[in-house]
């Protein structure tokens, strides 16, 4: 792993000085230089970076450098599903990439789900030497990979290009940062957190976004965004973002709400009964059956938490 072509000898002349001679130690004609007392030949080290590679991590079966040609793309380093570890978010695929090494970095995101529908289609995206790809879990894993790659991006801004960064909140599998692709909307930020769970309000959301008045002071403005168009495609209620765009997911209202009472004694189906709000004692009894033959109703004895609790106090 030397460096051949970058060797240097560092020589002290009969004056006392230090020179430097760049050496090629695969040319005949450096390689015939003679050499003198004293003389001091570093030969440096190859780096450590790969040419003509792309590089898979994450949560794939193979991860690893793969060689790069001209045409190569995503699911020519993945070929199929089995290439994948279970539990995989395959709707997000994060892309890093450096098209001049020590040049700002660029980050996109690509579906391989629609990828491996359609290998002829975009989401089949081309890759270029020197990119990383990044597989993620449902489960963890995400942010750790992102936020080294969003210090890259915030090393990249200045105060004409602010950081290419969003956000987003709620209930979504993965809330956090993400980096702003060019052309990304609120379907692809939500791609990117994971998709929404199982509790998501669906019917609308809230985009916060952030502008500086004439270099004065920032502002901030609220907008509803339309979850359910977003969600059924509609091109319309799908925003394009802008850096520091911040989205936030609610949850179906009373999504908790799983309130019970139970049925004991001279009932037909004694036992716990889940109830809806504004329901009353006689349609839960009704549920139960009814009293049986030997119920006494005049006997009944009604217990509710904040009852004893109040009791509890006045004793």
């Amino acid at each position: 792993d030397a460096y051949r072509h970058g060797a240097r000898l560092e020589r002290y002349t009969k004056s006392g000085e230090r020179r430097i001679i760049s050496v090629n130690l695969d040319s005949e004609q450096d390689l015939r230089l003679p050499v003198e007392a004293g003389d001091i030949l570093m030969v440096p080290k190859a780096l450590a970076d790969l040419e003509d590679t792309v590089v898979l991590e994450g949560h794939v079966q193979r991860p690893g450098p793969h060689q790069w040609r001209p045409g190569l793309r995503l699911t020519d380093i993945i070929p199929s599903p089995a290439d994948l570890k279970p539990g995989v978010d395959d709707n997000y695929v994060l892309i890093r990439r450096e098209l001049v090494r020590g040049r700002p970095i660029q980050v996109l995101s690509a579906d391989l789900g629609a990828a491996f529908a359609n290998p002829a289609g975009p989401e089949n995206v081309p890759l270029v030497a020197r990119d990383k790809v990044f597989v993620f879990s449902l489960a963890y894993g995400r942010q750790r990979v992102i936020e080294p790659l969003l210090d890259e991006i915030r090393l990249q801004s200045t105060f004409d290009k602010p950081a290419q960064q969003v956000e987003i909140a709620g209930y979504v599998r993965a809330p956090g940062m993400y980096p702003l692709e060019p052309g990304m909307r609120v379907s692809d930020l939500i791609r990117a957190g994971g998709r929404l769970t199982e509790e998501a309000y669906t019917l609308k959301a809230e985009l916060s976004r952030y502008s500086t008045v004439n270099g004065e002071y920032r502002v901030t403005d609220i907008s509803d965004i339309d979850l359910d168009g977003v969600l059924r495609g509609d091109a319309g209620a799908d925003v394009e973002l802008r850096e520091h765009d911040h989205l936030r997911i609610t949850r179906v209202p009373e999504w908790e709400s799983n309130w019970s009472v139970s049925l004991e004694g001279e009932v037909r189906f004694p036992g716990e009964y889940r109830i809806r709000r504004g329901e009353t004692l006689r349609e839960v009894l009704e549920r139960a059956g009814g009293l049986t033959d030997e119920a006494f109703p005049e006997g009944a004895i009604f217990l509710r938490e904040a009852l004893k609790e109040r009791e509890q106090e006045q004793i």
